[in-house]
Order: structure tokens, then C-alpha cells, then sequence
């Protein structure tokens, strides 16, 4: 029986890093943002210049992946995008990135927003696809984020939280049992989906495209949900939490992840997390802990992983694998 199996993985970021004491040094709540942001967790972010874009940053995380994989664009079969905040939305960004590649003419793609749970959704979908198709050799999956761009210049709370990164990841279809997804379970409460949106009020009429955030806008629930979904996927797949060597959580907050820990009575040397570095980066941002868990020697090919994130609306995802 075939497998899907995680082939490479790499990450972009914009070249300027910028501090706390950076972003907040014109504010008036200076020292009250620097408080915050150290007790989310955040210490640095990549931020992307004036000329860059979603789409620029997801071309550079795919010839960054297919250099890793000793690849070209024309072996691939699929190419996805996903992101938030996409550059357009005619055409697709995929179309931008299959054109820089030199993707073949026999290659599905298509963009993807399942906001901040995206890059998971992606994996998991496009796993699953390609288990049927044996047409699909290879898959690249591109996640872009510039959360930051959008929320309004006063909101510097939001600001500093967020960052810019593309990270993408190559997916090879082998016909070897027991490799890459093994399950993947959803959760979707979707009872106040207008406490974050962009733009503020619809495509139709915005005329400047911005986010709103209501103060009542809280993931918390989402994550009280996150230990029982991954216990039941290890319960169906007969595995304990001894057998699982990594988790890729969502970046949103340091605090978060402690919680997950408790919660899970887990190890937190289990847990990888770049928020300090990259701060939130949206969709990409459980691969971005993935890559360095990697790269790290944290994660080892065989080894079993969770993954798990939460985009806007609600709605979750988290998925079993092997590398």
C-alpha cells in the first residue's frame, strides 16, 4: 500500500529581523507592549520590505524547497498556496509560482485559505489526494503570510504579535506502508466568526482592505479542545503519548503551548517553539516548528508527530504522522 511521505521542507523569511523594543520604540504604551510581548512570547519578527509580497516570498520558499529536494518544478505534479492573505485573487498565486519554477503543463493548481489551520489542511488534503492518484508523484505545498500588513497602523498590540514567513514543503507519493499522514480529525465552531475579519467589511465595501479584531476575539476554546483530539488520534491508531517524538502546534502563543503541555502531561522538550523568532506568522507557522524540530535532530525520519493549528472562524485541525 502507498504512502505519502514528507520528501523536504524549507523556509523564507524577509532578510530584516526587528525587536520588541524596535516596534514599539515610537508608542506612547511602550512599556506596556514590551510587557505583553515578552509574556506571549515574542522577542523578534521578520518583516518584509515594501517590495515584497505574499507571492515573491512563497516563489522563494519553493526554490528554496526544490534546491533541498535536487528537484525542478517540472516533476511536480501538484502546487498549492495557502495563505490569508493572498496577493490576488485573480489569478491564483499557485499560477505565479508555477510560472517562476517552470512547472510542467500537466500540474494541477490551485490557492488554498483555511487561514491560520491552512498549511495543516493542505497536508492533510493533499496526502489524501495523492493516495488515490497515482498519477501524483510529487506535490508542493507553499504557505505565505503577511498578517501584519493588514491590521490598522493604531493596533500595535496585533502588530507586534505577527511576522513574515513562507515555508513549503514537498510531498512524495512511495510505495512503501506506513509513512507520512496516517489520520487527521476537525473541529469547527463557527458561532462568531465576525470577531476577526479582512477585510473589515467584506471585499464589497472596504474600501481600504484592513482587519478587524473584536475584543471578544479568543482562541481559547479551540485550544481546550486540542488534548482530546489528539488522544483520540492516538487511541485509534493504537499509540501512546510515549510513541509520539514531536509536536508542531500552532505559533500564536508561548502561552498556549505551555497549556497544551499541561494539559497533554506531556514533556515539554517535545514542543518546538519560534515564536520569539519569527512571531506569528499564520499558516505557516506550525511548519516553521516542524522545520527547525527537523533540523535540530528533534524529528527523525520513522519517527511518529503531531500537528495541529486553528484559523479564523473557528475552525481546527490536527493530524498523525510518521516521517
Amino acid at each position: 500500500m502507498p504512502s505519502v511521505r514528507l520528501k523536504q521542507i524549507a523556509v523564507y523569511h524577509p532578510e530584516n529581523s526587528y525587536t520588541n523594543e524596535e516596534v514599539a520604540s515610537s508608542s506612547p504604551d511602550r512599556e506596556r507592549l514590551l510587557g505583553m510581548w515578552t509574556h506571549l512570547g515574542r522577542d523578534k519578527r521578520y518583516l518584509a520590505d515594501e517590495q515584497e509580497t505574499t507571492v515573491t516570498m512563497a516563489i522563494e520558499a519553493a526554490k528554496k524547497v526544490l534546491q533541498a529536494a535536487n528537484m525542478s518544478g517540472e516533476q511536480l505534479d501538484l502546487i498549492t498556496i495557502s495563505s490569508g492573505t493572498h496577493e490576488y485573487n485573480i489569478p491564483t498565486d499557485a499560477a505565479f509560482v508555477h510560472k517562476a519554477i517552470g512547472g510542467k503543463d500537466q500540474c494541477a493548481i490551485y490557492d488554498q485559505n483555511a487561514n491560520c489551520a491552512g498549511m495543516v489542511v493542505s497536508y492533510d488534503q493533499v496526502s489524501r489526494a495523492m493516495l488515490h492518484n497515482p498519477k501524483m508523484k510529487y506535490a508542493l505545498i507553499v504557505g505565505s503570510e503577511q498578517v501584519g500588513n493588514f491590521y490598522k497602523p493604531e493596533n500595535l498590540v496585533h502588530i507586534g504579535l505577527s511576522g513574515d514567513a513562507a515555508c513549503a514543503i514537498i510531498l512524495e507519493r512511495v510505495e512503501e506502508e506506513g509513512y507520512g499522514l496516517i489520520d487527521s480529525s476537525y473541529i469547527t465552531h463557527s458561532e462568531r466568526p465576525e470577531d476577526l475579519v479582512l477585510p473589515e467589511h467584506g471585499f464589497k465595501n472596504s474600501k481600504i482592505i484592513q482587519t478587524k479584531v473584536s475584543d471578544s476575539y479568543k482562541v481559547d476554546s479551540m485550544f481546550a479542545k486540542a488534548p482530546a483530539v489528539i488522544n483520540d488520534l492516538l487511541k485509534d491508531h493504537g499509540l501512546t503519548k510515549d510513541g509520539i517524538t514531536h509536536y508542531s502546534i500552532s505559533q500564536v502563543l508561548s502561552t498556549k503551548i505551555d497549556y497544551l503541555v499541561e494539559a497533554l502531561e506531556e514533556d515539554s522538550s517535545k514542543f518546538t517553539y519560534v515564536g520569539n523568532k519569527y512571531a506569528y506568522t499564520g499558516t505557516t507557522s506550525p511548519f516553521l516548528a516542524l522545520y527547525h524540530a527537523i533540523e535540530d535532530g528533534k524529528l527523525k525520519q520513522g519517527d511518529h508527530h503531531i500537528m495541529w493549528s486553528v484559523g479564523a472562524g473557528f475552525t481546527s485541525c490536527g493530524l498523525l504522522a510518521r516521517l
